[in-house]
């Protein structure tokens, strides 16, 4: 895939890595919808401080919240200029975005499974279906195919 072809996808998906304890989310732009957002397995983590978005003048009023970082704006604003793109203007009033989590007792329940959680929540959003099969009841199954998927590389 080209830089062009890259550029005029519609959606970007971008696993997000960070926290304390560490912890992975995912992150995404959907450029025709003008939406940034981020799926968190375990909300009482706080990932949404660290990943997503935030616009400067947001950004301004919280310089005292040392842990704040906007990783998925910083990622997207690499990948463009590797690309040689502009940079986006994110606080333009354009721009909403998301938090979404699985329901209370659905959440991730365990120390590990996140990375479970983030395929889950990738297949979702690559196949425009809603959230509501990422959940901890499918945490299993996830593991399953994503084991028989392993076994199959030569």
């Amino acid at each position: 895939m080209g830089v062009e072809a890259l550029l005029a996808r519609p959606r970007w998906i971008i696993p997000l890595r960070g926290g304390n304890p560490s912890h992975w989310v995912l992150g995404w732009v959907d450029y025709a919808k003008w939406e940034t957002g981020i799926f968190d397995s375990i909300p009482e983590y706080g990932a949404s401080w660290w990943a997503e978005p935030v616009s400067e003048t947001r950004k301004c009023l919280m310089m005292d919240l040392r842990n704040l970082k906007q990783l998925l704006i910083d990622v997207i604003q690499s990948i463009r200029a590797y690309m040689n793109a502009p940079p986006m203007t994110w606080d333009d009033g354009h721009w909403s975005r998301e938090v979404i989590w699985p329901p209370m007792l659905q959440c991730q329940l365990d120390g590990w499974s996140c990375g479970l959680f983030l395929l889950m929540a990738i297949a979702a959003l690559a196949k425009n279906a809603g959230w509501e099969s990422v959940i901890n009841d499918n945490k299993d199954k996830m593991r399953n195919v994503t084991i028989q998927a392993l076994l199959t590389i030569p």
